[in-house]
């Protein structure tokens, strides 16, 4: 049972931000001080992805008629068949579909940065051309700027959370038990319980 709870959690996740924050469903291996820490980068990474994707309105305030929009529209793309359940199978997917937009994308940026790299080095010659002699030194051009990007593990970590709980693939989650774990997730962030979550619910903590 405590583990349905935590793939639920983390499921919740995913249907609300499009990221899985097990941190959120119970308490990790590390000590508490850096479980702490580690909850409030969570719930910080969160936010960021409600305002991108639930934010409506785009008042920097994410309601609960906002969060269950969102949901929603997550719960029935993902629900292939439309019988109102979620199944590893549909996870898997979605997952698989997502993963392969993101490869698609980090290509097309390498390729972009790669075309960016090329004109500022030309550039750089031009530029420097008549200044160099024969010992002097290239300038760098930064080609090694913005290489490193933020990986999809943590985004698709709900999908394999399900995966590893239903061996038998027999599982599902019904729309009532995702919604019922994301108003307890909303709850949650909502730390000043005015029924929105804004940055003033974002734990103090340092940069």
């Amino acid at each position: 049972m405590k583990t349905r709870k935590i793939v639920l959690a983390s499921l919740a996740a995913v249907l609300v931000a499009g990221t899985a924050l097990p941190s959120f469903a119970g308490p990790g291996r590390d000590g508490p001080g850096r479980q702490a820490g580690r909850g409030g980068m969570m719930q910080e990474m969160m936010f960021v992805r409600l305002l991108k994707t639930a934010d409506a309105n785009k008042d920097a305030k994410i309601t609960k008629e906002e969060v269950a929009a969102r949901q929603d529209a997550l719960f029935s793309e993902i629900d292939a068949d439309n019988d109102g359940n979620l199944i590893p199978g549909e996870l898997r997917t979605y997952r698989d579909a997502k993963m392969e937009d993101v490869r698609k994308e980090r290509a097309e940026r390498r390729e972009e940065r790669r075309k960016e790299m090329a004109e500022s080095r030309q550039d750089n010659d031009d530029m420097h051309q008549g200044l160099r002699g024969e010992r002097g030194e290239r300038r760098h051009d930064g080609g090694r700027w913005g290489m490193h990007h933020g990986r999809m593990g943590g985004q698709m970590g709900g999908f394999h959370l399900v995966r590893q709980a239903d061996t038998d693939e027999n599982g599902q989650f019904s729309k009532a038990e995702v919604t019922a774990a994301v108003d307890k997730l909303f709850t949650r962030m909502d730390r000043n319980g005015d029924g929105v979550i804004t940055i003033d619910d974002m734990p103090d903590r340092p940069f």
